[in-house]
């Protein structure tokens, strides 16, 4: 019983949150499936892709400064 007095709310938002996502239909899809069909266009995998190009990048750079600057000492 003190799991819900203490958690009660949170567990209520989450469910509403669930609802939200995943069950109450905006027109032809629910939100999530509205995301899905996002996800699959060219344009956002092409963004993903872009994406993870700049961390590779960013993450390289940052190994070969961190590299760099454990020679030095």
């Amino acid at each position: 019983m003190g799991f819900f007095k203490k958690n009660g709310v949170k567990v209520f938002l989450s469910l509403v949150v669930i609802y939200l996502l995943f069950i109450m239909d905006l027109g032809d899809h629910t939100f999530a499936g509205h995301i899905v069909r996002i996800l699959r266009t060219p344009e956002s995998r092409e963004l993903g892709q872009e994406i993870v190009d700049k961390v590779v990048t960013v993450a390289s750079g940052a190994k070969h400064r961190a590299l760099a600057a454990l020679d030095r000492d």
